[in-house]
């Protein structure tokens, strides 16, 4: 594409340039009356064949996006209209997941940071492959930039609409159907990519990518380590925590906490409807300590919280 280009001394050009290289912006108010110069009317001549050639190359169309998304159950693909990003799903028992790592790019700035997610070590081919990190706020669509959907059943947050992030008890619904927390970790675990050679069975085709995280210095760790997918239920009354489904280089699974200024994988679990007897809490509520400790089997412990030193 064109560039203006100003060096140090007093010459100013207008250049052609990788689209791959980034550089700053000036925008210009709309409706401003142009006065034509013989000059600078004529249009530019390119200044070699390449970029003759360039110029005819044909354009790829901007995705028209939106809102809302497409889900196809014979394709088993859901397709994200925000971006146009289509992913792979899976039902397991009566649940329908995302079977990849969500992509969407969630750029609110936050009071310290001038994004609140992220591509592993800031490259693009890693949200490509392992999705994006996300920090808790941008989970959660706590700016409303996308004016989610927070009902007494689901949290919509970053999920396109029809989806919703997982709290605590679909995770621990998710192991149980697996086959519990001893084995879970295989049964939801890739087939390759974990470090030491310890892979899954992906016997569901979750395919769980050992995606890693990124800490609140702005440090990225544990790729091809762990994962970690954020729930929509926060650690008890702490307010810097949030529960997570957990996988590492183990075959179990746990649900334990991370750091809410921790960027971390999401996936996404399509909306159902649920009976009047349900006895479900609310996915929007604070998950109380007791109610927790019930669910029966749930490894869930204040020593288990994941952190960038624990697990570094």
């Amino acid at each position: 594409a064109y560039t203006a280009y100003f060096s140090s001394n007093e010459n100013g050009e207008i250049f052609y340039d990788s689209k791959s290289n980034a550089f700053s912006i000036r925008c210009l108010k709309d409706d401003v009356e142009i006065v034509e110069n013989s000059s600078s009317s004529e249009p530019l001549e390119s200044s070699s064949s390449e970029e003759s050639s360039s110029s005819e190359e044909i354009e790829v169309p901007l995705c028209n996006a939106g809102t809302g998304s497409e889900y196809d159950a014979v394709a088993n693909t859901l397709k994200d209209l925000r971006d146009c990003q289509t992913y792979r799903t899976v039902t397991i028992g009566t649940q329908v997941w995302m079977a990849e790592n969500l992509r969407y790019a969630y750029l609110e700035p936050t009071a310290t940071e001038d994004s609140s997610s992220f591509c592993y070590e800031d490259i693009l081919d890693s949200c490509t492959k392992y999705g994006r990190l996300y920090l808790w706020s941008a989970v959660m669509d706590s700016a409303g930039t996308l004016k989610s959907v927070t009902t007494e059943r689901f949290v919509q947050g970053v999920c396109p609409d029809g989806w919703h992030v997982p709290d605590f008890y679909e995770f621990d619904a998710l192991i149980k159907y697996v086959g519990g927390y001893d084995v879970a970790g295989k049964m939801l675990k890739s087939t390759e990519g974990w470090v030491e050679n310890k892979n899954g069975e992906d016997a569901y085709g979750f395919t769980a990518l050992p995606s890693g995280y990124r800490s609140f210095e702005g440090r990225f760790y544990n790729k091809h380590v762990d994962a970690f997918y954020f729930s929509s239920t926060p650690y008890y009354s702490e307010v810097n925590h949030s529960f997570g489904l957990f996988l590492f280089r183990v075959d179990e699974a746990k649900i334990t906490s991370s750091y809410n200024s921790q960027a971390r994988a999401v996936r996404c679990l399509m909306d159902y409807e649920m009976s009047s007897s349900s006895s479900r809490q609310s996915s929007s509520s604070r998950a109380s300590s007791s109610s927790i400790a019930s669910s029966s089997s749930s490894r869930v412990s204040s020593s288990s919280r994941t952190s960038s030193s624990s697990i570094a």
